[in-house]
């Protein structure tokens, strides 16, 4: 409704009463079949209410082992997609609580979780590097978690994979930091920006990453493929990853298999170095 005024009254009623949801899983990968790209899928294993949402503790109303979230997370584990954990609003507060919302996903989708990112990019606001040593001592491979909420670009000046160094701990947190250049609503929520300008800023990004031989990483949420909710958001993706196809100048995988890569470059350099003496 505050999208679209009155014109929401209609698809807000049927949200209301069950006729409308965000289930797009089969849109999405009909889509990326067709591009013949995959991308990774970030579900939160914790269950949230409405009561916790209106009183500041904003995760979803969904439990990833209900039989229908157990069947979608396996049919797109089987079919080449990556499945990471988003982490709950406040998991930042301890370590036992990635582990436990880690554990929870492996068990419901029978894979090994190695990917995060954080709901809202909420860690602690006080100190993120411990939030950042959570996510080595929980054993996640990768994170993606620094960036801007609400504007494109990249956090730390860095379109490349990084190992985050910890400040007290003088020394670097052994998950990846993979940059994330783009969530959807940075632009696309903006109604000072036209969905051609959007189009036109990602263009801008992609050329920069292009130029630094570097990573573009974006997030885009699944309810986006309803387009009376939000219309032209998917279209926005779909364009730009069709773009990125068409280039050819870009390797197109999931976080995953980045991170692998970039690891394991990591370690040669490593290995091939004298240091400095």
């Amino acid at each position: 409704l505050t999208r679209q005024g009155p014109k929401g009254l209609r698809a807000a009623a049927d949200i209301l009463v069950g006729r409308r949801t965000h289930w797009s899983f089969d849109a999405w990968q009909r889509v990326e079949q067709t591009l013949g790209i995959r991308s990774a899928f970030f579900f939160l294993a914790r269950k949230g209410s409405l009561l916790q949402y209106a009183s500041g503790t904003p995760d979803g109303f969904y439990d990833v082992r209900d039989p229908r979230f157990r069947a979608v997370l396996h049919a797109l584990a089987a079919g080449g997609w990556e499945i990471a954990l988003q982490a709950s609003y406040r998991a930042f507060e301890s370590v036992e609580r990635f582990v436990e919302e880690k554990q929870r996903l492996e068990e419901a989708s029978g894979v090994v979780i190695r990917g995060h990112r954080h709901h809202y990019f909420h860690m602690n606001p006080g100190n993120p590097d411990d939030t950042l040593l959570m996510h080595e001592r929980a054993g996640f491979a990768y994170d993606t978690s620094l960036t801007h909420d609400r504007y494109a670009g990249w956090r730390r000046g860095l379109c490349w994979p990084f190992y985050p160094f910890h400040r007290r701990l003088r020394r670097e947190i052994r998950t990846l930091q993979l940059p994330l250049a783009w969530m959807d609503s940075q632009l696309l929520a903006n109604r000072t920006i036209d969905r051609r300008s959007a189009q036109r800023a990602l263009g801008d990004l992609v050329n920069r990453v292009s130029s630094e031989s570097g990573l573009f990483l974006s997030d885009v949420h699944e309810y986006v493929f309803d387009d009376v909710l939000y219309p032209g958001w998917a279209q926005t993706y779909l364009e730009l990853m069709a773009h990125l196809v068409s280039r050819g100048d870009f390797w197109l995988a999931t976080p995953g298999a980045v991170a692998d890569h970039w690891i394991a470059r990591h370690a040669r350099i490593c290995a091939a170095s004298t240091g400095l003496d």
